[in-house]
């Protein structure tokens, strides 16, 4: 199977989003990464945190943590980094996934970003909107766009997730939603990223509509040709389903959707 697919715990929403079933989805189809969610709930619970990361460490695959925290110094949180930094194999990057604040200023951004390097997490960040008007849509993309240039100045630890659903909402849907992608996909070229995919048949993407990837309304056959014509690195693709059985439909599409898109290069 592709070394770049993993799924979210979220695939298993109906039992609770289970680690323990998400790693037995991930052990029979083969694939190679998971992102794992620390919520309070999983925070105050070390058992179940050496559980998971010895699962990981047992099927030898690429960890990721979603934080619930936007990136602003909420996110320094003691407990919560130590829980984050408890959950992941040793040797591997702790790559954990933070919401993009639009609200926070870009240097305080970055110094909570420096704070989070230096507790050694590698800052995920994902594209994230919470003022979904045409202002302020367009206040997010830059200041998306700085933080991420700024960061990549000073050498900080950070790698971009790019969500490609959320550009599809309904309320983006005056703004050209393909051409919203290709404005961030511009911005990172030749650079490293992270994706996390679903497909939908509507733009509301209520959980009723979602479909497998490439089933869909979103142009993903497009928007992986922006990728590979940016040079665009995937580090890894995650399926965010609520359903397993739309997460192992969506297996091969996406397979075949990576085929030919930049590697990394050897280190």
């Amino acid at each position: 199977m592709h070394n770049k697919i993993g799924v979210a715990t979220s695939i298993f929403a109906e039992n609770g989003f289970d680690a323990l079933k998400t790693f037995d989805f991930i052990e029979e189809h083969n694939l190679k990464a998971i992102q794992l969610y620390m919520d309070k709930v999983l925070e105050a619970d070390k058992s179940a945190i050496e559980m998971q990361q010895e699962k990981a460490i047992s099927l030898g695959v690429k960890v990721l943590c979603h934080s619930p925290y936007y990136l602003n110094k909420e996110a320094l949180d003691g407990k919560h980094i130590a829980a984050l930094r408890a959950i992941f194999p040793r040797g591997q990057k702790n790559y954990v996934v933070f919401h993009f604040d639009e609200n926070t200023p870009t240097a305080e951004a970055l110094q909570t970003i420096e704070h989070l390097n230096s507790a050694g997490i590698t800052v995920a960040l994902e594209n994230f909107y919470q003022d979904q008007s045409q202002a302020g849509l367009a206040k997010n993309l830059n200041r998306f766009r700085n933080l991420i240039a700024m960061a990549k100045q000073e050498k900080h630890d950070l790698i971009p997730v790019i969500d490609i659903p959320r550009l599809f909402i309904t309320p983006f849907q005056a703004f050209n939603p393909t051409f919203l992608v290709e404005l961030l996909l511009e911005l990172l070229e030749n650079q490293t990223i992270i994706l996390h995919l679903i497909d939908s048949k509507t733009p509301k993407q209520e959980r009723d509509d979602w479909v497998a990837l490439g089933s869909g309304t979103i142009p993903y056959t497009y928007i992986f040709n922006l990728i590979k014509q940016y040079n665009i690195t995937i580090d890894t693709a995650i399926l965010e389903y609520e359903q397993a059985s739309l997460a192992q439909e969506s297996i091969t599409p996406l397979c075949n959707f990576l085929d030919g898109c930049p590697e990394a290069a050897e280190k």
